[in-house]
């Protein structure tokens, strides 16, 4: 096998893409055999279908003047319109939440407060100690 392969490696660009060419259909070929015989074993067996069922189907009824070319195509023209309308809606509404977002966060103000906070009992207790010890 390893003999077969430096002999095709060898060959001309021809020949190459002709062994390319049967490889990879050969290839794609065991591919699908697997994947049926993977849906085969995986998928549950269906019962027989009958083959009248008691559904009837029923056409549409048409109007007196019956549904024209130019009618249906004005028809699809609204559908077409009426999504695009509900899209912009859409697109409009989050661009002015996010808009609002942003608008909040820009004049948002926060409180800085520079004063050194009043000191604590504990904190003038070593300072007065100090103070004294030296006096003496």
């Amino acid at each position: 096998m390893g003999q077969f392969i430096r002999n095709i490696q060898r060959s001309d660009d021809k020949t190459k893409k002709r062994w390319l060419m049967i490889f990879s259909g050969t290839g794609m070929l065991i591919i699908i055999v697997l994947w049926v015989s993977y849906l085969n074993v995986t998928l549950p067996r269906t019962s027989t279908i009958p083959d009248v069922t008691s559904t009837v189907v029923a056409a549409p009824a048409a109007s007196e003047e019956g549904m024209t070319f130019f009618k249906t195509l004005g028809l699809g023209w609204e559908n077409v319109w009426n999504n695009v309308q509900n899209g912009a809606q859409s697109i409009w509404s989050s661009i002015s939440q996010s808009w609002t977002n942003v608008s909040q966060e820009i004049n948002r103000t926060n409180d800085l407060n520079l004063e050194k906070p009043a000191a604590t009992p504990a904190e003038t207790a070593p300072e007065e100690q100090i103070s004294t010890s030296t006096i003496n």
